[in-house]
């Protein structure tokens, strides 16, 4: 795992947190994910959420609200669509070394606005497996459907076999949860991803404030004016010269681009 990056993107769907990372981190690149405002009724009985429902009748999970009666609040038309992955094509293109990608999950990767199961005098994990369900029942139903759950997929295996980190970072509270982690990685290859559980400290449901502390985000965010301590003093004016190289060479293409104007949307 790289301790330091040089490029980073983010994605979400709230305005606000964009904010709140373009604050702390302005070297940090944003896509502002479309959120439908005003995103119809859920219900099982008719509607959007029903036809996704209807398409997957072996899905355990389904079958699990379906048995429960519980309504998940779904949002059909929000999320993280073909033509953001083609904004982060040209980020990938145009960035060079130790790189991370950064996906808020509720209503960004999920087309959900949080993660659902009844609460029972069970523990989550014995629930799950006393109805059968697994996180990739679960992964494909918050994602959309297998169409786009394929779509997320693949760009994320693109992703991690060029070497970028991939981080979910969210204020989702289910974020520590194991069943969280698993359905993450139903998308994201086995050790190519991280969660970021930025509703907890030192974050506190602020996401630049979670990046700032780490310090492998100090080359891209604020930090107090303060240049980062590192233990490596004889790697030092090494690793100041390839850092110097790699921010010449963005701020060249960000010129060029205009990155922050042309992903923000």
């Amino acid at each position: 795992m790289a301790d330091y990056f040089d490029a980073a993107i983010f994605f979400d769907n709230d305005h606000s947190y964009i904010t709140d990372v373009t604050e702390l981190c302005p070297l940090i690149d944003v896509v502002k994910v479309h959120e439908d405002p005003d995103p119809p009724v859920s219900s099982l009985t008719e509607g959007y959420l029903k036809n996704l429902i209807d398409s997957y009748p072996n899905n355990k999970y389904v079958q699990y609200l379906l048995k429960n009666n519980y309504v998940p609040q779904y949002s059909p038309y929000s999320g993280i669509t073909a033509k953001d992955i083609e904004y982060y094509k040209t980020w990938e293109r145009n960035t060079t070394g130790n790189r991370i990608l950064l996906l808020d999950w509720d209503l960004t990767l999920s087309k959900f606005s949080d993660l659902h199961v009844p609460k029972e005098d069970v523990s989550v994990a014995d629930l799950l497996e006393k109805e059968g369900i697994t996180s990739h029942d679960m992964a494909v139903f918050y994602l959309g459907g297998e169409y786009r759950f394929n779509m997320i997929k693949n760009w994320l295996e693109d992703a991690a076999n060029k070497k970028i980190r991939i981080g979910i970072i969210t204020n989702n509270g289910a974020c520590k949860k194991q069943l969280f982690s698993a359905m993450v990685g139903e998308i994201a290859p086995k050790g190519s991803f991280e969660l970021i559980c930025s509703r907890f400290a030192p974050g506190n449901a602020n996401k630049g404030k979670a990046l700032t502390a780490d310090s492998r985000f100090t080359w891209l965010c604020k930090k107090n004016g303060r240049p980062r301590n590192t233990r490596r003093g004889s790697n030092r004016k090494n690793r100041s010269r390839s850092h110097s190289l790699t921010f010449k060479n963005r701020s060249r293409k960000r010129n060029n681009l205009n990155y922050r104007l042309y992903l923000v949307k």
